[in-house]
């Protein structure tokens, strides 16, 4: 077989404008992905007990059980259920529940129960209220 270099194609020329577009548009995906942060919550054996993403509160069935708002967390309905300051975890601004230190959520007593990972500080307390309020 001879091939004639006159016209031989490259694979780029062969590309065609609809394949460039869905091709970006992937990338553009694939990126918007890796920017999406999920927030979880685990328990010490490092089962997934509820993660966080895009403000919705999800189980380990994927379900939406809440919803974040700033700096509250609320049930599906938008009922406020807890607010977090500063790593603490409050009901009607006077009780404290829990605490995140770091990445480590502690009870009263300063037990560590859970682990959370990724987010701001804000995020990963506001994961622990929601584990606290919907899973024990």
């Amino acid at each position: 077989m001879v091939i004639n270099p006159q016209t031989t194609q490259s694979a780029a020329a062969l590309e065609s404008p609809i394949s460039k577009t869905a091709s970006l548009q992937l990338e553009k995906c694939a990126q918007f992905r890796l920017e999406l942060t999920v927030i979880e919550i685990k328990n010490l054996h490092g089962q997934i007990l509820l993660s966080l993403s895009d403000g919705k509160i999800l189980n380990s069935h994927a379900q939406t059980i809440g919803m974040t708002n700033g700096k509250n967390l609320l049930n599906p309905a938008g009922q406020v259920l807890a607010e977090v300051e500063g790593g603490s975890i409050f009901r009607q601004k006077k009780d404290v529940l829990l605490r995140v230190e770091g990445s480590r959520v502690v009870n009263i007593s300063g037990q560590h129960i859970a682990t959370v990972e990724n987010g701001s500080e804000d995020e990963r307390t506001l994961l622990a209220a929601a584990y606290l309020v919907f899973l024990q």
